[in-house]
C-alpha cells in the first residue's frame, strides 16, 4: 500500500503526546542497558559522546521547566555564540558542559525525573503554541511554538536514539510511535523540498510525494533520518530514477 503524503497525519494533539512519551521511555530504557564503556563512546553529533547526547536532553528538559535554569543557559550561551557559531549550538554546549561530571547513573536518574514534567509542559506548549508565531534562525526559521512543542523535540529525541544505537553499535527496534515520527518527517521534508518521488521506509511503509515517478528512495528509517539531519550521505540510501535530484533532495535535509 502506498500512501501519499497528503494522506499522512501530522504530530498533534494525542498522537503528539503518545510519540513524545513513548520517545523518552523507550530512550530511558536503552540507556539502562548501556555500560560503562559505552557511554564514552562517539556519536556522529559533532563533541559529543553518548554521555554528553544524554546530558543535553536533559538540560532541555531542566531548561523548558524552570524560568531560571533557562536564563542561566541563554546567558552562558550568549557569551559562547562566537566560539560555536550560533546561539543555539552554544546553549546546547552549555547544557552539556554543565552536567558532564554527573555519571550514567546519575544522569539516568535526572533524565527519568525530569522527562514526565517536561512531557506535561510540552502538552500544554502544544496545545495553545501553534497561534503562537516563533522564528528561530538556525534549525526551522519562521514557524509557532506549537511546532517545536509537538514536533522538533520529539523529533531530536528520536534522532538522539538513534545517535546512541549507532554510537554502540546497535538497533533501533522500531515501534508504531516510530513510525507516525518517520511518517511525518517524510511529509514534512518533501513538501519543504518539492520532492517527486516515492520514499520506501524498510518496516514503515511507502510514501508518495507529488507524482511519486521521478525518483525511489528506499532504506531503514534510522539511515533516512541519519540522512536528513545532515549526519550521512544520501549514497546510505538505494536511490533509483534521477539519482541527481534525489541526491539534491535529501542533502537539503529538514529540521531535526
Amino acid at each position: 500500500m502506498v500512501t501519499h503524503i497528503s494522506d499522512v497525519a501530522g504530530l498533534n494533539g494525542e498522537r503528539a503526546r503518545r510519540a513524545a512519551a513513548f520517545q523518552y521511555a523507550a530512550l530511558g530504557a536503552e540507556l539502562k542497558q548501556l555500560d560503562a564503556d559505552e557511554w564514552q563512546r562517539q556519536t556522529e553529533c559533532d563533541r559529543w559522546d553518548v554521555h554528553a547526547v544524554v546530558a543535553h536532553l536533559v538540560g532541555w528538559m531542566e531548561a523548558l521547566t524552570s524560568l531560571k535554569e533557562l536564563r542561566h543557559q541563554v546567558r552562558a550561551g550568549w557569551g559562547r555564540r562566537k566560539e560555536l557559531g550560533n546561539i543555539l549550538d552554544a546553549v546546547n554546549e552549555v547544557q552539556v558542559d554543565d552536567r558532564s561530571k554527573l555519571d550514567p547513573a546519575a544522569l539516568i536518574a535526572r533524565y527519568e525525573e525530569m522527562y514526565p514534567r517536561f512531557l506535561a509542559r510540552r502538552a500544554r506548549m502544544g496545545k495553545v503554541g501553534r497561534a503562537i508565531p516563533l522564528y528561530d534562525p538556525v534549525v526551522v526559521g519562521v514557524t509557532n511554538l506549537g511546532f517545536f512543542a509537538n514536533v522538533i523535540f520529539t523529533r531530536d529525541t528520536f534522532m538522539h536514539r538513534i545517535d546512541v544505537a549507532v554510537a554502540v553499535g546497535k538497533t533501533v527496534e522500531l515501534a508504531q510511535e516510530d513510525g507516525w515520527i518517520l511518517a511525518d518527517v517524510v511529509k514534512d521534508w518533501s513538501q519543504r523540498r518539492k520532492v517527486d518521488g516515492t520514499i520506501e521506509i524498510a518496516g514503515v511503509g511507502v510514501f508518495r510525494a507529488a507524482t511519486g515517478s521521478r525518483c525511489e528512495i528506499s532504506g531503514s528509517g534510522a539511515d533516512l533520518c541519519r540522512v536528513l539531519s545532515g549526519r550521512a550521505d544520501p549514497g546510505e540510501l538505494s536511490l533509483q530514477g534521477d539519482v541527481d535530484a534525489a541526491r539534491r533532495w535529501l542533502r537539503a535535509g529538514c529540521p531535526f
